[in-house]
């Protein structure tokens, strides 16, 4: 596996830490398709340090949402070692949250129901400390006002925003991203970005997305993973050090891009 090292400089306006480390070693995965095994997963190694936000990049098939699957506990059977924090994953816990594509909001909730339902088992906080998490959350989204508005009459964004929150409220270490811009549309898209660094910045959750838009890999992340397919294995690492805020209009980024196309084109050739 190679790296290369962009730009060194650090940016000043990262928040205090609080994610946990996510470790995974030599992680395989096959699924059963008629009597015989296929490889979906080999030997995935990858130290995700706290508060860190690494890109999964990929082509389809590559195995990035099943990996993001393992790593939430979803998936019982794979080789190899993931741990959150020091801790086998064994099953999904409040630790690590989950967002995907679609924002998988239940449509006869609110929006301040649909963040609540996140806290329901949660036994240790009294009525109104839920309810104060659940709007400061909604503030955090930035979905003031909309509080009790149901998700047929959100746009896209403001739904994924939405489904951000209630992956937020239980203040998990980690929060896995399966595509979560993926459904909405190119402005809004641009507009989610910011605000999923935005997020990062303040909150500092060690962060784990899987995209196929090779730009917002680069204007998120600290590492890009490249995976090749057929079946999933790591091509190569990019460590990003270009400072936050970032635009995605950085020279280091668009450096990034080429050496990242250059790489999924060599994975597509094997």
């Amino acid at each position: 596996m190679s790296a290369s090292v962009l730009h060194l400089r650090q940016s000043p306006f990262v928040a205090p830490l609080s994610g946990k480390d996510v470790v995974l070693e030599g992680v395989s995965k096959a699924f059963s398709m008629n009597g015989k095994d296929m490889p979906v997963l080999r030997d995935i190694t990858l130290h995700v340090k706290a508060g860190e936000f690494v890109s999964i990049v990929g082509a389809s098939g590559c195995g990035k949402s099943t990996l993001l699957r393992i790593i939430a506990g979803l998936e019982k059977t794979f080789d190899g070692i993931v741990q959150i924090g020091g801790q086998g994953v064994e099953a999904p816990t409040r630790d690590c949250g989950l967002v995907f594509q679609d924002h998988r909001l239940f449509p006869w909730l609110t929006v301040r129901q649909n963040i609540a339902m996140a806290l329901r088992s949660n036994r240790e906080l009294s009525t109104q400390g839920k309810a104060d998490l659940v709007q400061s959350h909604i503030a955090l989204v930035k979905l003031d006002g909309f509080e009790n508005a149901y998700p047929d009459q959100l746009s896209g964004g403001m739904a994924q925003r939405a489904a951000i929150a209630r992956a937020l409220v239980t203040s998990p270490s980690v929060l896995l991203l399966d595509e979560p811009l993926g459904a909405v549309d190119a402005l809004t898209r641009l507009h989610l970005q910011r605000e999923l660094q935005r997020l990062w910045m303040t909150r500092r959750t060690t962060m784990i997305m899987v995209t196929h838009d090779i730009e917002e890999a680069l204007l998120l992340g600290d590492r890009v993973v490249i995976l090749q397919p057929r079946p999933g294995r790591i091509h190569s690492v990019l460590e990003i050090h270009t400072p936050r805020p970032r635009t995605g209009e950085e020279t280091t980024l668009l450096a990034a891009k080429r050496r990242i196309l250059d790489a999924l084109n060599v994975g597509n050739d094997e």
